[in-house]
């Protein structure tokens, strides 16, 4: 599962977030993709088909492309994503799971209101397809506005939901290191899965990433590189106007 100090640390952030999962629930893994990987590995299998949001991380999209899965396509709105297009995939094609991003998904920057995503769970329920909700840019969201999102996982209990974080848009890229949050009885065939490939997570980057969260100013770090990217995204966009070109502003995160 990873090093339990970290997985302690982190079961307290997510417990803040209003994600109750304890240390047994929480797996360390190499970044966000090894966590995708993980799942993908464990649960899906070639010719299936699973939901993904357009436009999404083109990772995921190759992810599961690789592992022969079938990819139906939901738009994703302002809100979150279209769940009447969802619906009518879901009860044409039956899709095992749908990879998605209830806090600034990537690249549009939106998040999922709290109507659409009790709804979304309903859904699921309803057409029996699990959920990946993909946290990886949670951290850059600001303070402020920390009280108007609403995680997935926070909802469901995980109940249908497998929750992943990433400290690699953080921290650094080349760190990777991240990890995934699920019920007991999803994380069997995953530590399984785990046993016979990775064998282990990196006790290096566990270590460090325990540091920077417990020792090292992680919550003043992200302070700073969100004020960062906002001046930054500012600039971009001003610039990107000026050349008569239409964009807008999510207000939060690494992308227009």
């Amino acid at each position: 599962r990873g090093w339990l100090p970290l997985r302690e640390a982190l079961s307290a952030r997510l417990h803040r977030a209003g994600i109750h999962a304890t240390a047994d629930q929480i797996v360390t893994t190499a970044g966000a993709t090894d966590a995708l990987d993980l799942v993908v590995w464990s649960f899906l299998y070639p010719a299936q088909y699973v939901l993904v949001e357009e436009p999404g991380p083109f990772i995921h999209t190759q992810r599961l492309l690789a592992s022969g899965l079938w990819i139906l396509r939901v738009r994703r709105l302002d809100d979150g994503p279209d769940l009447e297009q969802l619906a009518e995939l879901a009860e044409k094609y039956r899709p095992k799971a749908f990879f998605c991003s209830s806090v600034l998904q990537n690249p549009t920057c939106t998040s999922m209101s709290p109507r659409k995503a009790h709804q979304l769970l309903k859904l699921a329920e309803q057409h029996d397809f699990w959920i990946v909700d993909d946290d990886s840019y949670g951290d850059l969201l600001p303070r402020a506005q920390q009280g108007a999102v609403t995680r997935l996982a926070a909802l469901d209990h995980f109940e249908r939901v497998i929750h992943i974080g990433s400290f690699s848009r953080t921290l650094s890229p080349g760190l990777r290191a991240g990890f995934l949050a699920a019920s007991g009885q999803r994380l069997e065939p995953m530590l399984l899965r785990r046993s016979v490939g990775s064998i282990h997570s990196s006790l290096l980057s566990d270590q460090v990433v325990h540091h920077a969260l417990v020792e090292g100013g992680y919550e003043v770090h992200c302070e700073k590189l969100r004020k960062k990217l906002a001046t930054s995204g500012k600039a971009l966009l001003a610039k990107i106007r000026a050349r008569g070109w239409q964009a807008g502003d999510a207000g939060a995160g690494m992308y227009l």
